[in-house]
């Protein structure tokens, strides 16, 4: 566990007077052996495998004192220790319920809850805890941490920023303040309380680790490596050092020793899935072909890796996407044989039957998913991607609007829905999508220094050129016949991007400011004079480059900034070489074989338009590269 529990014995104050009552009956001897059984069941809940043994106990002293408290939350301790943190909540609440002045039964809840992923409810259950104890600041430490995995980053810095004036001289505390100021990108500030962390303790490890990652995200990879090796020289048994070694390395333009950082990692935790995950990617990316996927198929032979699900899932959607259908289905169906219960485990085998073009299989799995467990939206959309293919746009539209009433609001629903009513000529589709409205394109101010835009992109690209490390486009992603800078592009320190960024910026406040006030609409209800990007990349394509249709899932707002360009993209150009289409997606559905809106690109210019919108475009055949910066962008 995350956390050091703690539990004080105070058994004799708390236990109701009714089981008190009843104990005592059976004198001294019978209250003496309950609070010996009690502490036997502590020391139990300190060894791995006491866990049974302590629950079996517990199970007794439930039936003499059901209202105990301590009783309640240690039965918490032990489902927890057991792996059914569903139960050990239920447990923990029902501690609380009879006695509320509990400071470290909150806090058990509150590490339960993070382990479940619900890190709102745990920085509730963690706020209680310091409000209860407040000279204690490990429960402040993981209220803040909480509230940074809840994506409440403003909050977090207040509370890691009240910390620091009481506790100036804990470490934890100026390293929690750097991880919130590093979410806010106000990176020079994030250094600062790392380097007032390393000046208490020169050695600590996770000051140094997390300066690692902090030059990271500003461009400065070499830095980076060395911090993380400093890292490995303390402590070389982490998997996760090794990965963000890695993922360094390969910033670094190092993708050799990359690879063997990632496989280290996995030898490490061979079931580390975000190492297999970045391993293969770069794998393919360096168009190794022999070695791709070969950690996932030497790891799943283990007993450890039969038993896990998600696993095989992701070597299957590797698979996939590496266009290896078959090998895919073999995967997913002996996955299948030991967990037919799993819902994502069909989800995916429909996933690989739509990619292979078998919709009316594919449609089948999805609906299995959707029996087995009906409260994931990505399972109701692939169904409605296999309707849609189908040619069965109604029963798509019925599914989707049955969704969009539950109150999702994503952007692939949007997406879909929208080509859902334009298949059924239903008029929502062009207020949802309104081509000439939502798709803007701008010319960027002209960043200082510059004598004119064209000096400007010029060395822009040439810049950009060297991030470009590998030979071929991410697995996952829609580019083909280009690549794909890694990290995110705008958190760079290089004076050339934050120049780019700023100028970006501007255009993005006034595209903002110029959408209509519609309420309820996906786009427009969403307006707010303050943003942040949620991702940002440079794309360049080579000759015969293209990018399949796709929408945004992380968005509100994208983008294409034209960089560079071959001459072949021009506007008088019949093919539409290199174009960026709007509205037809991948594959093309039936009756949908026109783009409504397409847009020439011209180096210097930014189009922009909603993350739901379809997009994609043409190929081009030229020996000049067509460079991109692209972005999404999410209101503040």
């Amino acid at each position: 566990m995350r956390r050091v529990i703690r539990w004080l014995p105070r058994t004799a104050a708390r236990a109701d007077q009714g089981a008190k009552g009843r104990i005592m009956r059976r004198g001294e001897a019978g209250w003496a052996g309950y609070r010996q059984e009690m502490q036997r069941v502590v020391e139990l809940l300190r060894r791995p495998e006491g866990a049974r043994e302590a629950r079996a106990i517990l199970d007794r002293l439930l039936r003499l004192a059901p209202n105990d408290p301590d009783v309640l939350q240690l039965m918490g301790l032990a489902m927890r220790r057991l792996g059914d943190d569903a139960a050990a909540l239920d447990w923990y609440r029902r501690s609380l319920e009879r006695q509320p002045r509990q400071p470290h039964v909150f806090f058990n809840l509150g590490n339960t809850l993070d382990a479940l992923g619900r890190h709102a409810e745990a920085a509730e259950a963690y706020r209680e805890a310091w409000r209860l104890q407040p000279n204690d600041h490990r429960a402040a430490l993981a209220l803040a941490d909480s509230l940074l995995a809840a994506g409440r980053y403003e909050e977090a810095h207040e509370t890691f920023t009240q910390l620091t004036a009481r506790y100036p001289k804990t470490v934890a505390v100026w390293i929690g303040l750097a991880r919130a100021l590093r979410r806010l990108e106000r990176h020079e500030e994030a250094a600062e309380a790392l380097e007032r962390a390393l000046a208490l303790d020169p050695d600590s490890f996770k000051a140094h680790y997390y300066r690692g990652a902090l030059l990271r995200d500003t461009g400065r990879a070499d830095e980076a490596v060395e911090v993380f090796a400093r890292c490995l020289s303390i402590d070389d048994r982490r998997p996760e050092v090794w990965y963000n070694y890695a993922n360094a390395l390969v910033e670094a333009g190092r993708p050799e020793d990359a690879i063997e950082a990632y496989r280290q990692a996995i030898r490490l935790r061979p079931l580390y899935r975000d190492a297999h995950d970045s391993l293969n990617r770069l794998l393919w990316q360096l168009e190794r072909g022999d070695e791709f996927l070969e950690s996932y198929r030497v790891t799943i032979s283990g007993s450890r890796a039969q038993a896990d699900p998600v696993f095989h899932l992701e070597y299957a959607h590797k698979l996939m996407l590496a266009g290896r259908h078959d090998e895919a289905r073999e995967v997913l169906d002996a996955a299948l044989a030991r967990h037919p219960g799993i819902a994502a485990l069909h989800a995916e085998r429909g996933r690989v039957e739509d990619e292979a073009g078998r919709h009316e299989e594919a449609r089948e799995w999805h609906e299995r998913a959707i029996a087995l467990d009906p409260r994931p939206l990505a399972y109701h959309l692939q169904l409605a991607w296999s309707l849609l293919a189908a040619r069965q746009a109604e029963e798509a539209e019925h599914v989707l609007m049955r969704e969009y009433r539950r109150g999702f609001e994503d952007q692939n629903l949007h997406g879909l829905l929208g080509l859902a009513w334009r298949l059924l000529e239903d008029p929502r589709e062009h207020e949802l999508f309104d081509y000439e409205r939502f798709v803007r394109r701008f010319e960027i101010p002209l960043p200082e220094g510059y004598r004119d835009l064209g000096h400007f992109n010029r060395e822009l690209a040439e810049h950009l050129t060297r991030l470009h490390r590998t030979q071929a486009h991410p697995i996952d992603q829609t580019l083909r016949g280009g690549t794909q800078t890694a990290g995110a592009l705008f958190k760079r320190s290089d004076p050339i991007i934050q120049a780019v960024r700023g100028s970006i910026e501007a255009c993005i406040a006034r595209h903002v400011a110029a959408l209509p006030d519609i309420a309820g609409h996906p786009l427009c209800s969403r307006k707010s004079d303050r943003f942040r990007f949620s991702g940002s990349w440079s794309v360049r394509l080579k000759d015969r480059g293209f990018h399949v249709s796709h929408v945004h899932p992380a968005g509100w707002i994208s983008s294409a900034y034209y960089v560079q360009l071959p001459e072949c993209v021009r506007p008088d150009d019949p093919d539409r070489q290199g174009w960026i289409e709007f509205g037809q997606p991948d594959p093309p559905m039936p009756r949908l074989a026109q783009a409504p809106r397409a847009e020439c690109p011209s180096v210097g210019t930014l189009v922009l338009f909603p993350s739901y919108m379809w997009h994609g475009t043409r190929p081009f055949h030229d020996d000049r590269t067509r460079m991109t910066i692209a972005f999404d962008v999410l209101p503040a």
